[in-house]
């Protein structure tokens, strides 16, 4: 969807890979998974985009695929980071 409207999109495994391009590399926003392999979650992430990519935290935004945890909903609810979940990966 996001090509499609004209973005250039960059896909990554793991947030290894992840650090290594923001590091190196500018971009315009980040759309990333909340629950990355190798116990990586939200939280951690945008700390480290806060710490190492000053003020792309702002441009942030995370997917979940189930149920988020009420830590991490709150977490990103009083650091005011947009978040989508797919209720079609939990629902019944």
């Amino acid at each position: 969807m996001l090509t499609g409207a004209g973005a250039q999109v960059v896909t990554l495994m793991d947030f290894e890979e992840v650090k290594a391009r923001l590091l190196h590399q500018s971009f315009d926003a980040v759309i990333i998974d909340g629950k990355m392999p190798n116990g990586c979650n939200a939280p951690d992430v945008y700390r480290w985009i806060a710490e190492n990519c000053s003020g792309l935290e702002k441009h942030l935004m995370f997917t979940f695929s189930g149920v988020v945890e009420t830590e991490t909903r709150a977490f990103l609810n009083n650091h005011n980071v947009p978040y989508l979940v797919n209720p079609s990966r939990w629902a019944t």
